[in-house]
């Protein structure tokens, strides 16, 4: 996801147009993501599956961003804990999803197989249909993965 207005600048720092918690709940998404947020707990990628996550790791991370964030001019933005509460709770807007169970896909598009049918694996995720395996994908919520692969022999 690209979030307008919100740019690399020198270094670590990112330009941010504005002290817009929304604009940088969206920007935690991208560089500290994804995140998911269902029946009240928060989860984080992992690069396999979603974990969760505790409301201090992330607002760890929103300290760490905005910490990096520059205004347009250059100008720090004013980190305080209300600004990272701001941060941390438009977050919780923006990586909501209703999800009954898991695993399931989050944003489906046209081929996906059914969720109900996929494992996920070390090394991928297999399609018990097709006995295919799959590339890890933030858009599949699995909650788990087993530790071994899946070998085709």
């Amino acid at each position: 996801m690209t979030v307008p207005g919100l740019a690399a600048v020198s270094g670590d720092a990112l330009a941010v147009p504005a002290q817009e918690p929304v604009q940088l709940a969206q920007l935690l998404q991208t560089t500290a993501g994804p995140f998911v947020l269902t029946r009240e707990t928060l989860y984080r990628w992992t690069g396999a599956h979603y974990q969760s996550v505790g409301v201090d790791a992330v607002r760890a991370d929103a300290y760490a961003l905005l910490g990096r964030a520059r205004l347009g001019n250059g100008t720090r933005l004013k980190v305080t804990r209300h600004s990272v509460s701001d941060v941390v709770d438009a977050l919780r807007s923006v990586a909501f999803r209703e999800i009954d169970a898991a695993p399931c896909w989050i944003s489906p598009r046209a081929g996906d197989p059914p969720a109900s049918r996929l494992v996920n694996l070390a090394n991928g995720v297999l399609d018990l249909g097709e006995q295919r395996l799959l590339r890890h994908d933030p858009r599949l919520f699995f909650t788990a993965c087993a530790e071994f692969p899946y070998s085709p022999q």
